[in-house]
């Protein structure tokens, strides 16, 4: 994690999107909840979303997730995450939406982690430019497409 948040600082991006990010998940990642503590660490906004979401190993623990984040040096007025399509028991995939007030202005920042199958990512693709296509305005579209070309 630290490691992480030193690239981060290093590069200086005002915002960042993350896949693969632990919330209260395992022993992997000690049970943080990695999201907000990157933000704590660089002071920046955040929200997280969780794809996949179990029940706590114990109870009266936290729940174990999951999923994307996104990082901003600006405020986050507004996110969403939207479920994207899956074929069978492959794994829920999602869309992480946040519209952030960069000096006034709307950006509609997007971040996926999309299917490891061709086919999923197809119908993966296209959700996300309709859903993107809702938005007004300046968008980013980006994350872990898990293409090869």
């Amino acid at each position: 994690m630290k490691r992480i948040a030193k690239t981060i600082e290093d590069e200086g991006a005002d915002v960042i999107g993350l896949q693969e990010v632990d919330n209260h998940w395992s022993e992997r990642s000690d049970f943080q909840d990695q999201a907000k503590w990157l933000a704590e660490r660089m002071g920046m906004f955040y929200v997280y979303a969780a794809n996949l979401d179990k029940a706590p190993l114990n109870e009266g623990e936290s729940r174990r997730q999951y999923g994307t984040a996104i990082l901003s040096k600006y405020p986050i007025l507004h996110s969403e995450n939207h479920s994207l399509t899956k074929i069978g028991k492959t794994e829920q995939r999602g869309l992480l939406e946040a519209t952030i007030n960069v000096k006034g202005n709307q950006l509609h920042f997007f971040n996926t982690h999309l299917a490891l199958t061709t086919a999923e990512r197809h119908i993966q693709t296209q959700e996300i430019i309709d859903i993107a296509g809702q938005s007004e305005g300046p968008k980013v579209i980006m994350g872990d497409f898990n293409a090869d070309q």
